[in-house]
Parts: C-alpha cells; structure tokens; sequence
C-alpha cells in the first residue's frame, strides 16, 4: 500500500504541460525559465506552451504572461497583422533581455520580417542579430514559421514579408553593411555607443563590423578590424565591404580586389548587388575623376537589373550616382537620376540624406561641400 501511494504521489507532483494546441508531451517537464519549457531534453518556445501544472507551476506563473505575449505575436504575425505583430514583439524583446532559445528567435524572426517590410534598416539590424544568436553552426537562421504558412502568404500577398536568407552565412539580402548618413543611422550609432556587445555572442563580428560601417558614415570613425575572425565567409565578406568604404588607400584597393573575385561566375543576384554596390560607393572615395565613373557604373548595375533583390541598394545607388555626376560636371545626368530616385523610391532613407536634399539649383555652384563628420547633417532625429 505504501508503494502504491508513494507512486500516486510522484504522479501527482510531477510536471504536466500542455501545448497550444492541446496536446500533452509524455516527456516530464525539466525547467521553465523565460527563455523556454524544457520537456525531454527539448526547448520548446513559450508561444507552444498553453499551461504548465504541478512542480514548476509556479515557475510557469512567472512567465505565463510573457507566454501570452509570444503566442499573440505568432498569431497576428501569421495573420498578416503586422503593425499589432510589431507592437506587442517591441516590447516582449525588451522583457526578453538579450536572451537566447526559441521563445527569442521567434519573436526576434518576426520583428526582423515586419522592420524589413517597412523599411526600418537599423530597427530590422538590432532584430536580426538576436535572431542570428539563437541559431546553431550548422544552421544560423532557422525559421520559426512552418512551411505549410505558403497558403497563407498567397492570400496575404504583398503583406507577407518575406526575406532572403543566405543558408551558410545567415546575412540577409536585405540588410547589407552599407549606410547613408541620415538621422535613423546616427541615432542608432549615438545608442550603439552605450552599448556593451558581448564577445560570446555568435552575432558579435556581424555587429562590430556593421556599427563600424554606420559610425564611419556619421562621423568619419577610422574603422578597426583587429581581433575578428574571419575565417568564415560571411564575417570576411562584410569586413571587405567595410573596408573597402572605410580603409585607408591601401584597405580600399585590397577588399576591391578581394570583391571583384566575388563577380566572377554568376553570383547570386543579392550577393551581386551588395558587391557592385560596395565597389561602387568604395570608388567614389577615390579622388581620380575616371575612377569615381567607373564607381558610378557599378552602381547603376543595382538599380538597372538588380533593384528586385535588393531595394533598399537600388535607392542608395541611385542617390551616390547623382550626387557623384554633380560633382563631376554632370548636371543632366545627374538630375535624370536623382528624379528617378525621388520617382520609385518615394519613401526611401536616401532622400534625407544631404546629398540628394541639399541639392544646389541652376546657376549656382555643381556641388554642395559635405558636412563636416561628426555635424550630423542629415538633423536631428
């Protein structure tokens, strides 16, 4: 009788958890922490779980609302509400503080489609990096959302924001390490000196040498490579595009090179347009007149055939490209493109930037000097 009861307690006392869609693992719950349900040496995600009872179900009360929270994100993203999507995920990943587990990578994935949907580079940036964190080696960006979603995405159509992932390096298509000195970029360089990035992170290299691009752009910081690993090909391939931007003479001639062997054979379009595009704005820092045209044809290959792969490069190329025949005596053609700019790009950053909005009327000089670095020209945000 004694074991019998000892049994009916253990029973009793053990775990139970039950999913948001019903079910009951027959695994017993191990942990329940704000990162996660562990049942049977698996992480599951708070969204999943809908109630934990028995020895950790005060533990559960404790993140239960951050649960509701995860699992409301899931539902109006899936649903195509993205503005509530965004709301509700802003918040949740401040409360979730940096840390790492499915319950994050969901919420962060989320906020990285909606930010990139409309456009918010350095919003989209902070997101994709916890993101990047919560992957593994072999696999840095695993999604979040099931692939029988594909229904969904028809009917939602142009609401769906979608992404494109490059499965070795986790980068994506969209978020490039190129900036324009513009308020959103020099407001988030400004927070980013606050900050204290971690070695440990997996995003750590990616996150350096991005804030080292912005902060190049704002205020001319030289920028310092030293103690990255590049081993990888998607650290090396950001640390060429930096430096070929924001080396010295010798730095901007070697990642040139370096990313004028990435042409060769037909790379993927998005990989193209961040290489032409980087080449490109890399020559305009150069002072010979026949190289900085050059750098304007490499541009205009974004905008001319790549501009579905990446829009937000295509508006940066366009913008460089007027600014730079400006000043290179060419007035018409400059105009020609800073209005198709203004044309298809009508909400693009670029417009703020002081090389396409101070621009100088006919009759006047060809060129407006650049702010001095650090005067933050694009104003206050």
């Amino acid at each position: 009788m004694t074991v019998i009861l000892g049994v009916i307690f253990l029973a009793g006392s053990m775990a139970q958890v039950t999913l948001r869609d019903g079910s009951q693992p027959g695994s017993p719950v191990e942990a329940v922490s704000i990162e996660g349900v562990r049942v049977g040496g698996a992480l599951l995600g708070l969204d999943r779980v809908k109630s934990v009872e028995g020895e950790f179900a005060r533990a559960w009360g404790e993140v239960a609302g951050a649960a509701d929270e995860a699992w409301r994100v899931r539902q109006r993203f899936e649903r195509g509400d993205l503005a509530g999507a965004e709301v509700i995920a802003e918040a949740l990943l401040t409360r979730l503080g940096g840390k790492q587990g499915p319950t994050t990578a969901m919420v962060a994935e989320a906020l990285t489609r909606v930010r990139v949907k409309r456009g918010s580079q350095t919003g989209a940036l902070e997101s994709w990096l916890m993101w990047y964190d919560g992957g593994s080696e072999s696999k840095p960006l695993p999604s979040s959302f099931a692939p029988d979603l594909a229904s969904r995405r028809a009917v939602l159509s142009d609401r769906w924001p979608t992404l494109s992932i490059d499965g070795a390096s986790g980068l994506l298509s969209s978020l490039p390490p190129i900036w324009i000195n513009v308020p959103s970029v020099q407001a988030w360089v400004r927070a980013g000196e606050k900050e204290i990035s971690s070695e440990a992170r997996r995003s750590a290299a990616y996150e350096r040498l991005y804030r080292a691009a912005a902060r190049f752009e704002v205020d001319g910081t030289p920028v310092d490579i030293g103690g990255l690993d590049l081993k990888l090909d998607g650290p090396k391939l950001v640390s060429e595009i930096v430096l070929a931007r924001a080396g010295d003479t010798n730095e901007r001639e070697s990642a040139r090179r370096d990313l004028l062997e990435r042409l060769e054979g037909s790379p993927p379009a998005w990989l193209e347009a961040w290489v032409r595009a980087a080449i490109g704005r890399s020559m305009l820092k150069e002072e010979d007149p026949e190289v900085r045209r050059r750098g304007v044809l490499h541009l205009l290959h974004v905008p001319a055939r790549l501009t579905s792969d990446s829009p937000y490069l295509a508006g940066v190329a366009l913008a460089e490209s007027a600014r730079a025949l400006l000043e290179l005596g060419d007035r018409d053609g400059a105009e020609v493109i800073r209005a198709e700019l203004m044309r298809d790009y009508p909400a693009h950053p670029a417009l703020d930037w002081w090389g396409v909005r101070d621009w100088p009327a006919r009759g006047g000089s060809n060129s407006v000097a650049a702010p001095a670095a650090g005067a933050h020209a694009g104003g206050t945000p």
